[in-house]
């Protein structure tokens, strides 16, 4: 093994900074190189793009390189065409009025700037076009925006927040820098580095790179995942055509490790599935594109699973037609994950079921809750009370998804009502506090899903009732 390089004392700045990320920026830029870092979260690239600002000073701010720019430049996108450079784009953000367009002005006249899917559409429009003229020599985003950016920088740095840990933020910008360097749009010549804010020791750092690692897998290789990668494509715009699907999933790693033939015919399957099946996705014949419906863009903006779309739809349209008000056990019902594989106690659930109020039986006849099906299961012994079925979710029948389901509404209803998690563990006979904590954890997150999907599906009214119930878990949490 080979070190190619070690950086200096006077490189790195004495170790003001965390991960030398500054300082490759510098190295890069004195040789004329232009460079692109990816961080993790939406709120990395602004907080890189100051340390970045700090410490890098771009050789040709202000000299031959952007009266270059200057006079080759042609705005496109916003407004006549005419000569762009730093300034003129910053003015144009100062004019905004906004905070982030007042910091992202004094960048811009740097030669950097920071760009996610947060920032207004018009700020994001103005980084754009200063990145297509060329007036940008640092571009700080976020991995996700991989392909939202169309700019060949020389170099790309995947910011890593750790290194070495198996992380899903790990993996997976380890697999974006794979897809760029495969990519048409990766030019010969580029070249992709994997940084970390956390230190690690040359020994240490050696003995990962020469360990024996476990056989790489692609995620894609799952049904579900290929359908949910090619829902959030479409969705930003990514894949449109065909052509756009074939290079994109020519640039999986399921396609360099299954061969172009695989990957192709699990896109293929994946998007069948999307349009005729789910509704999810639609093909115009007249414009040759994929866009996504309504049910689709509702369900990429509640960060649905595409397979849990279309059982949420009728969950909850099914819901507005009988939502029982009286107690708030129905909507504590469906702030429950639909994936939710927790056994239940079966004594506990079938002595409840035996003395139910009114209102709790209305709501277990309006979810589809058989009471015999709760009897039998209690006769055979019902199981491991309180442990995930091994077989996974999708392996239950409809009825013992709804038992699981309303026997942890039981819980939230309480939780909700302000009682502790022990007390409520104690009172429906749960062995396990962590999984009474567990399901008010991934509740919250349901609930979320579920109210954005309503809102978007236009169900004002179930939005409403799902975020009240939600505010009253995460209110509550205090006293667990």
């Amino acid at each position: 093994m080979t070190r190619l390089r070690k950086l200096s004392c006077e490189e790195t700045l004495a170790g003001m900074t965390k991960d030398n990320v500054p300082e490759f920026c510098q190295s890069y830029l004195d040789r004329g190189k232009t460079v692109i870092v990816y961080c993790d979260t939406r709120e990395s690239p602004e907080a890189c793009a100051h340390e970045i600002a700090r410490f890098v000073r771009d050789p040709w701010a202000g000299s031959l390189g952007e009266a270059c720019a200057e006079l080759e430049g042609t705005h496109q996108g916003h407004g006549s065409p005419g000569r762009e450079s730093r300034q003129s784009v910053a003015a144009k953000l100062r004019e905004l009025g906004r905070r982030s367009s007042q910091v992202l002005a004094a960048l811009v006249v740097q030669g950097f700037a920071y760009y996610h899917a947060g920032l207004p559409a018009q700020e994001r429009g103005l980084v754009e076009a200063a990145v297509t003229h060329g007036l940008i020599s640092v571009l700080i985003t976020t991995a996700a925006s991989i392909h939202s950016i169309s700019w060949a920088a020389d170099v790309s740095i995947f910011r890593l927040a750790s290194v070495g840990k198996g992380s899903s933020q790990e993996r997976s910008s380890c697999a974006k820098a794979h897809r760029l360097l495969h990519s048409v749009r990766g030019a010969q010549g580029r070249e992709c580095i994997l940084t970390s804010a956390s230190s690690v020791a040359d020994s240490d750092l050696m003995g990962l790179l020469a360990a024996d690692n476990a056989e790489v897998s692609s995620c894609l290789a799952s049904e579900g995942n290929m359908r949910q990668a090619l829902l959030v494509s479409i969705g930003r715009q990514f894949t449109c055509t065909a052509l756009d699907v074939k290079t994109y999933v020519g640039c999986t790693l399921m396609s360099v490790l299954h061969g172009p033939v695989a990957a192709a015919a699990a896109a293929q399957a994946a998007l069948c599935w999307l349009v005729k099946d789910a509704k999810l996705a639609s093909w115009s014949e007249k414009t040759a594109r994929y866009t996504l419906t309504r049910l689709g863009s509702t369900a990429l903006e509640a960060n649905l699973h595409p397979c849990q779309a279309g059982l949420l739809q009728r969950e909850l349209g099914a819901a507005r037609e009988s939502l029982i008000l009286t107690s708030q056990l129905h909507i504590a019902y469906l702030c429950v994950p639909l994936d939710w594989s927790i056994q239940p106690n079966w004594q506990a659930l079938h002595q409840f079921m035996i003395s139910a109020r009114d209102s709790e039986a209305r709501t277990a006849g309006a979810v589809g809750l058989s009471q015999r099906y709760i009897t039998d299961r209690l006769m055979v012994g019902g199981g491991s009370q309180g442990m995930p079925v091994q077989e996974g979710w999708s392996s239950l029948q409809p009825r013992a998804r709804t038992s699981y389901r309303y026997f942890a509404a039981l819980q939230l209803r309480d939780m909700a009502a302000g009682e502790e998690d022990e007390v409520v563990g104690q009172r429906y006979g749960v062995k396990s506090l962590a999984t009474v904590r567990r399901l008010r954890k991934e509740a919250i997150g349901h609930a979320t899903s579920a109210s954005s999907f309503a809102q978007g599906m236009g169900w004002i009214d179930l939005a409403v009732l799902l975020k009240q119930f939600k505010t009253q878990l995460v209110t509550h949490s205090g006293t667990v």
